[in-house]
């Protein structure tokens, strides 16, 4: 790892951990609060594109399946269905090839 990298990578660190102190139940929160905020963010995508477009789901490319395949793998069917609402978390378990 590049210096230019660990330097970023601590950055990071710091500004996550700044209000946790140590608080386990801190951490869960503050990366819940990260993953409602970017749920939130993606629902607007969504409704932009929907006006836009008149298209309710993005169409993907097939290399954009498998990058959504790859991440997904590390998700369990259920925890993968509630952030995954363009196709089946079965469907893109079976991309994963």
């Amino acid at each position: 790892m590049s210096k230019t990298t660990e330097f970023k990578t601590f950055k990071q660190l710091r500004a996550v951990m700044k209000d946790v102190n140590g608080n386990n139940r801190q951490i869960v929160k503050t990366m819940q609060d990260q993953i409602d905020y970017l749920m939130e963010f993606i629902d607007i995508f969504d409704e932009i594109l929907e006006e836009k477009t008149g298209q309710r789901q993005p169409e993907l490319s097939v290399e954009q399946k498998k990058r959504l395949a790859y991440r997904g793998r590390k998700l369990n069917e259920f925890l993968l269905g509630q952030i995954e609402k363009t196709f089946a978390p079965s469907t893109r378990n079976g991309i994963q090839s």
